[in-house]
């Protein structure tokens, strides 16, 4: 079973980021509606225009791995950060970077599982992942994955688990099957559960939840809604009471969640 297919198995309108090139613009327009082509073609020549500041360079990284706290939360969560925008960015000390926090060995375990169930966006690139995982052992990726399983059963919000890190752990082969399954289920109940309320109108969703939610199936979410409907955190409550392309994006967002969660519970089984 591919993985990589059964993590973005959402509609082809959904399933793509910002085009780049007039080649994946064409690509593009093949593949979704040619309304939300013209808006992604529309955010990309903005964002050319933009120049983006970024927070990190291989300079203050560096630096901020001689200070590295092995005791503080935030050091993990603020170097897992940088080492997802280096390995984007091609830069070398990402190398220095991953070998130095895997070095860190047992206690590299729970900070990295509280990181991968804080939020899950499939807006992200996570090719940094199977790098990660490619420099922790065998013994390192077992206990992390029982840290990972046991910190998303207690973690309140379960749709914040990151769906890509599942993949990846369950194609190397896991010996915790039921704990997966468990697992799994509980948190598709629970976001069933979760959701239903809103479908039914019964309270509304403020506008970053809305967002952390729909990212979790739909690219480009807040340009999305900006660029087609005008809307951001400022007049966000007033458009969802007022258009149906509130719920129904919210729909769509469950069942990709769901049928993602369905595909890997079957690979399990």
């Amino acid at each position: 079973m591919n993985f990589s297919l059964a993590v973005t198995s959402c509609p082809a309108s959904e399933n793509y980021g910002i085009p780049t090139s007039a080649a994946q613009a064409n690509k593009l327009a093949d593949t979704m509606t040619a309304e939300l082509a013209v808006i992604m073609m529309k955010r990309a020549f903005k964002l050319k225009k933009i120049k983006v500041f970024h927070m990190y360079t291989e300079e203050t990284t560096l630096r901020k791995l001689v200070t590295f706290d092995e005791e503080n939360l935030s050091d993990y969560l603020g170097m897992f950060d940088a080492l997802k925008y280096h390995f984007n960015a091609h830069d070398p000390c990402v190398d220095k970077i991953v070998v130095f926090l895997t070095a860190k060995n047992e206690k590299l375990l729970n900070p990295l599982a509280t990181y991968f169930t804080a939020k899950f966006d499939c807006n992200d690139n996570h090719e940094y992942i199977p790098f990660l995982f490619y420099h922790m052992d065998n013994e390192q990726l077992n206990m992390f994955e029982e840290a990972l399983i046991e910190t998303a059963m207690n973690a309140t919000e379960k749709y914040h688990l990151n769906l890509e890190v599942v993949r990846q752990l369950l194609e190397k082969g896991t010996t915790k099957r039921e704990e997966w399954i468990e697992l799994l289920q509980n948190a598709k109940n629970w976001v069933g559960s979760w959701v239903e309320a809103f479908l039914n109108g019964d309270t509304k969703m403020d506008y970053q939840t809305f967002i952390n939610f729909t990212s979790l199936a739909l690219m480009a979410m807040p340009a999305y809604l900006n660029d087609k409907y005008s809307v951001d955190s400022t007049n966000f409550y007033k458009w969802s009471s007022e258009n149906e392309e509130y719920v129904n994006l919210i729909g769509k967002a469950k069942n990709s969640y769901f049928r993602t969660i369905d595909q890997f519970i079957s690979f399990i089984k």
